[in-house]
């Protein structure tokens, strides 16, 4: 039998993992007012962030599940399943996972691969409440998440769009932290070096602007009484005089 190279084409930000699943990092939801056909309700950052590790291992689902034309849990349509989420973690104001296909239709696979927009299949109460946010009326407020699925929608936008900051995306805010914090880490270590090194009680204050200096220095002088300009006026004048 003769060998055939087989080319597989993947779309960025899809990668294709050594298992044959295909993995793509996502914004689920973020704070803002959602408008839907029970009119436009406010998702509060503190209610996405409760549900977080709630999201991990929730199926994934082209479009919504239906069932004789309406929408259904996915647990009353499992073949609707092609894939799931993982690491779903909370950055900011909005609710990220990576989401891993594990179907092997090569049409689905295709056919998701030039989508972007996602919609959440969540289960919530709400507190009734007339408000604003950013500009935008709403008519509730979402509370208590219940995760069902999460929907890569094919042919619509979602009620967090890819305009809304949400979606089959590279999260740039995300990246911005995590190089934030390796900064900073690389800081503190460069600081816990030197003051190991060379033995500085307080090397920190060569990282601080000149006038916080002299006054760290002017502190330590006046609390201990060191050097001859601050030990003469505490002397008797006869003896400064000398």
């Amino acid at each position: 039998m003769n060998k055939k190279e087989i080319k597989v084409n993947i779309s960025q930000p899809w990668t294709l993992l050594a298992n044959g699943n295909l993995k793509a990092p996502g914004t689920l939801m973020n704070q803002g007012v959602r408008c839907g056909s029970d009119g436009c309700v406010l998702h509060t950052a503190d209610t996405i962030k409760a549900s977080t590790k709630g999201w991990n291992n929730i199926p994934i689902a082209m479009n919504h599940p239906e069932k004789d034309g309406y929408p259904v849990s996915i647990k009353d349509a499992p073949e609707s399943k092609i894939g799931h989420l993982q690491n779903s973690r909370f950055r900011k104001d909005a609710l990220l996972a990576d989401l891993v296909i594990t179907t092997t239709d090569q049409a689905i696979r295709t056919k998701i691969q030039n989508s972007r927009e996602v919609s959440i299949g969540v289960f919530t109460d709400e507190l009734q409440a007339n408000g604003s946010y950013n500009g935008k009326q709403y008519n509730a407020i979402v509370q208590n998440y219940i995760p069902d699925h999460l929907a890569i929608l094919t042919d619509c936008a979602g009620a967090c769009s890819w305009a809304d900051g949400c979606g089959i995306r590279n999260n740039k805010a995300e990246a911005h932290e995590f190089l934030k914090e390796c900064a900073t880490k690389v800081v503190e270590h460069f600081i816990n070096n030197q003051k190991g090194k060379y033995g500085f009680e307080n090397e920190e204050n060569k990282l601080l602007p000149p006038e916080l200096q002299r006054k760290e220095d002017s502190k330590q002088k006046t609390q201990g009484q060191k050097g001859s300009d601050y030990e003469k006026p505490l002397l008797p004048a006869n003896i400064n005089s000398k």
